[in-house]
């Protein structure tokens, strides 16, 4: 089983000698190719920090004159990799050590597999950025974002319907017999439209969360201008009817039998406009007493909530997109009656209030 590291590279020098780096610490131990393709770079410092990793790395190296975007100079990666399992990676993710190997072995070792994802870490905070993804109405998100990485949730080996090829390997065979990355995008969706290609196939896409990486997302081709407005509508124009909702299955994991069965005061400060038929799917009794927006990136509960409702004697269900939206309300829960008050998002996570303040930095 022989393994090609594919990666695309967008005027980044610093980041590109920090990743190549690491690249050359792993090939100290592991074995695999490195095709390295700069997509129409055009920083002569990219092009130094590459030629200084040519003894240590050997790598194959691709030159695209103009930029052709992430999809496209990957498949240009690929024509020229020879291994049997190719591993796409972005110069933002720093992968532990065997994280490559073992992406490689879970792909050998499960013939139904078609395509493997890492746990992706935030190395500011050691949080998850990504165990695949997960889908609600009309929207896409990473899962169970923000978790701490030792969470129960987060170390459980799962199915996904789609990956994010920031880190994700599949054999060579596959992605030429599927088309490789469609380059109708051009820096967005394309890694996760594959994935979801491959499910649709028949093949399962598998997060693997005993391979990890450290990711600083978004920094990769950080100099590269796009709308994704219109991506996104490709992207769900193409596929809206044969997209799973899979955000209830997540939550219902998590969900206790306790949990299930109380009857909960629901503030909805969601841009989910479906969460009613979430409740109904996972048979939460509910009550909605207040549908806010957030101010910023925050809910500011004292300028949302009447002081009543404070002392309200029932359990509190927060409905929100990301969880850190109520984060900044100490003051308020520590008010609170001893109640099992939770948060839902639409990240698929599920955390008890009393857990989410234990967690703040």
């Amino acid at each position: 089983m022989s393994i090609s590291v594919v990666v695309s590279i967008l005027n980044a020098p610093a980041l590109t000698a920090n990743f190549l780096s690491r690249l050359a610490e792993l090939r100290a131990n592991e074995e695999f190719e490195v095709v390295l393709v700069c997509d129409g770079d055009q920083n002569i410092g990219t092009q130094q920090v590459i030629g200084t990793y040519h003894g240590s790395l050997k790598p194959t190296v691709v030159v695209n004159e103009e930029t052709l975007g992430y999809g496209a100079a990957n498949n240009r990666g690929v024509e020229a990799a020879t291994g049997d399992v190719l591993v796409f990676m972005n110069t933002d993710v720093f992968p532990e050590e065997t994280a490559i190997t073992k992406l490689a072995k879970t792909l050998n070792d499960n013939a139904d597999i078609g395509i493997v994802q890492a746990l992706l870490i935030y190395p500011q905070n050691g949080k998850v950025q990504s165990c695949g993804h997960i889908f609600g109405p009309f929207f896409n998100r990473h899962a169970l974002m923000g978790r701490p990485s030792s969470s129960q949730i987060v170390q459980r080996p799962s199915d996904r319907q789609a990956l994010t090829s920031a880190f994700y390997a599949m054999r060579s065979s596959d992605f030429q017999r599927l088309g490789g990355f469609d380059t109708i995008y051009l820096n967005s969706h394309e890694g996760m439209e594959l994935s979801l290609r491959v499910h649709l196939d028949g093949m399962r896409c598998f997060y693997n969360p005993t391979c990890r990486g450290f990711h600083v997302q978004g920094s990769s081709r950080q100099h590269m201008s796009i709308d994704e407005r219109q991506q996104l509508a490709i992207f769900w124009s193409r596929w809206h009817d044969k997209i799973q909702r899979d955000l209830d299955d997540l939550l219902a994991l998590q969900l206790t039998e306790r949990l299930r069965t109380q009857h909960y005061l629901v503030i909805n400060s969601s841009t989910n406009l479906l969460w009613q038929s979430s409740l109904d799917a996972l048979g939460v009794q509910t009550e909605i007493i207040a549908e806010t927006a957030l101010r910023g990136h925050s809910l500011v509960l004292q300028d949302t909530l009447v002081p009543d409702i404070k002392k309200a004697r029932r359990p509190m269900l927060f409905l929100t997109d990301h969880f850190s939206h109520i984060s900044k309300n100490l003051v308020w829960f520590s008010e609170r009656p001893e109640q099992e008050d939770l948060v839902f998002d639409c990240h698929g996570n599920v955390i008890r209030i009393r857990e989410l303040l234990q967690n703040l930095p």
